[in-house]
Formats: C-alpha cells, structure tokens, sequence
C-alpha cells in the first residue's frame, strides 16, 4: 500500500453563482436542516474543476455529475450534466469552467458529486496503472466504500462549507464554492495490479480560501469569429459563448499565434484560454495564454536533432522544453497541446501525452 503516495495537494470544483451567492464561511462540523427553497427566481451555476499537482505525470479521471441538494424539500438542481473527462495533472494552479446551469434560490444543505469508477494514473518513471475508486474517507476520517451502478458511475454527497453545513442561494449576489477532492490524504493499493484501488477524500472550501488562492482561470471550447487585427475571437463552452481578448499575448512567449488561431478555425480545433478571471456577467475573458488541443496517432517521428512528428498532416516541433508524458513513437495516441508555430519547425507543442487509443481529454 503507498498510504499518500499521490503527493497531491487538491483538486476542486468551484461552484461560482451568477448571479447569485453561495454563503460561505468556515468548514464547521454542526448540523443543520435543510432550509426552504425560494422561488424568487433561478440564478446560474458554474463548475470548474482544478488541482495542484507535485507527483503523477498523469492523473485521469471522469466527474459524472454535480448537484445542489436541498434534502428537507428534495430540491435538486444539477449544474455539471454532461461528464468531463480530464487529466487533472493538467490542472495545476488552473480553476477550469465546465458547465453551467441555472439553480433556484434558497437553502442547500449538500452537495452530490458522481464520478466514473475508473481513473488512469501516470507515475514520474511513466509507469501507467488503470485503477478504481472503492472508498473515501468520512468527515471523522473513517473509511466508506464507495457506492456505484452496473455502469461504474459512483456517488457521495459532502455539505457546504459553512459552520450550518449548507450553501444558500441568494438573488443579485455572486460568489464561489470549492469542492476539494483533497489528493494528498488518498490512499494507492497495488499500483499496477489489476486490483489497482483508490480511496479519496472530499470535502467543500469556503468562497474566501477560492477567492484568494490565485489559480488562473480557463476555458476550453469551441473557436468562431477570429479577428487577428482586433486580437478577439469568440469560445463556446457548455452553452454559453465568450469574448476574448488576446492583445495582451506576448508574442516572445508564443509566436505566430494569430497562425496558430487560424488553424484551430481552419480544422475545428479546441482551444484553451487561460486568464486571471474570468467576467461570467458580461462573458469576457482577458486572455494571458492560449492553447489549441489536438488528438491523434504519431507518425513521421524523428528524435533529436529534428524533434518533429506529424499529427494531423500538421508537422510538430516538440523539442525542449516541450513536456512528454509516455512513449512518444510512430502510432502512438496523443493529446497534444500547441502554444505557438514557427514556420521553419512547425507548430509548437507545449505538452504530449500519451494516451489510450482514442481517449480524449477536455482539458
């Protein structure tokens, strides 16, 4: 067993409510009943999921679902809806949006998380394990076995991370929620075993611990509207469309990033953005870096001093300090992350990992 072998620190889902707000103050232990929803009018919810990192090269994993849960009257509003697969390793210092939903206003007294069984981990000599959530740790630290359907979806419920235990709604107002899948108190049994286990710890965090953390912030989505000579294009994510503003890229930093742009038009391409805030009122985003996400099989490889491979009838250039994650070689399933071209090279991978055939991250 390597009991907190993860050298995580934490991975959490922020609950930002627009425009409404989530109550928040510490994380105390009393009870409370569930109070009574209002129905003065809905607000929107928005998910972001982040991490911070120190050990696995790769830690994927699948959150199913998440929900708002009012268990006096049974009101239930779920704001993650379609299941987001990530590499959470991806994550670090990163809060990144999923989805959104509108939610009533009122009293919620807990919070029900599902998340797929299964979760892929990468360890620092790039040896991989495919291994399964089985239990968590309770609020007094006792071991709970998970419980999960014939499709492998598993579910927990958490309270909010007030001292009453519950996340009150409010009209007009805006703030955040984390959910803390707390990574450095999980537990790895048979790391490349077949029987491979996980057991996890989740609890919520208060909206000033989020508010003052300085993660960054990111979207990955759809490209429209590009228009290099005002340096905006529009992003669509989970419904909701955003205004980008990249003046502010430093060309030193990613070169021949309105090509790179075009190109992710061009092929339908994804692209992350990452800014200090993201402005949920007026969707804007301010961006400080961008990334266009690519997937597909390796061929074309050549090793130092060319440093190139072909994915997508688009030449590569992932010399260093591009990060590897896995054997990169001809056939090889890749997510490839690009943060720049250069005409002589090609486009510039910032990170490569290797994946299961045919297994895409939204990261």
């Amino acid at each position: 067993m390597f009991t907190n072998s993860l050298f995580f620190r934490w991975l959490a889902i922020f609950l930002l409510i627009i425009p409404v707000l989530l109550s928040c103050g510490g994380s105390g232990e009393e009870e409370n009943p569930a109070g009574s929803t209002s129905s003065t009018g809905p607000g929107t919810v928005a998910v972001f999921i982040t991490d911070n990192i120190s050990f696995y090269k790769q830690v994927i994993a699948t959150v199913n679902s998440v929900s708002l849960v009012n268990s006096g009257t049974m009101t239930v509003c779920t704001i993650l809806k379609t299941p987001a697969t990530l590499d959470l390793s991806n994550l670090t210092n990163v809060a990144q949006f999923v989805d959104a939903a509108d939610c009533p206003s009122g009293l919620y007294n807990s919070i029900d998380i599902g998340f797929q069984r299964d979760i892929q981990l990468m360890d620092q000599n790039e040896e991989t394990s495919a291994c399964r959530f089985t239990s968590y740790l309770g609020e007094n630290h006792q071991q709970v076995t998970l419980s999960c359907d014939s499709n492998g979806v598993c579910r927990m419920s958490i309270r909010g991370a007030v001292r009453q235990g519950a996340v009150q709604v409010l009209p007009g107002r805006t703030s955040n929620l984390g959910i803390d899948f707390d990574l450095k108190q999980f537990t790895v049994t048979g790391f490349g075993d077949s029987a491979c286990s996980v057991a996890m710890k989740v609890y919520s965090v208060d909206a000033a611990s989020l508010n003052n953390s300085g993660r960054a912030h990111g979207v990955t989505g759809n490209i429209a509207n590009l228009n290099v000579s005002a340096k905006t294009f529009s992003l669509s994510r989970a419904g909701r469309s955003f205004i980008v503003d990249y003046s502010a890229i430093i060309p030193a930093l990613q070169p021949g990033i309105d090509t790179l742009l075009q190109t992710a038009v061009a092929n339908g391409l994804k692209v992350k953005v990452l800014g200090s805030s993201i402005n949920l009122s007026a969707n804007t985003i301010a961006a400080s870096r961008i990334f266009v996400k690519v997937e597909g099989s390796v061929s074309d490889l050549l090793k130092q001093p060319k440093w190139t491979f072909s994915l997508m009838a688009m030449q590569m250039s992932y010399r260093p300090p591009a990060v590897i994650d896995g054997e990169l070689k001809n056939g090889a399933w890749v997510a490839v992350t690009l943060d720049g071209y250069n005409p002589l090279t090609g486009y510039q991978v910032s990170r490569a990992e290797v994946l299961p055939s045919g297994m895409i991250i939204e990261d």
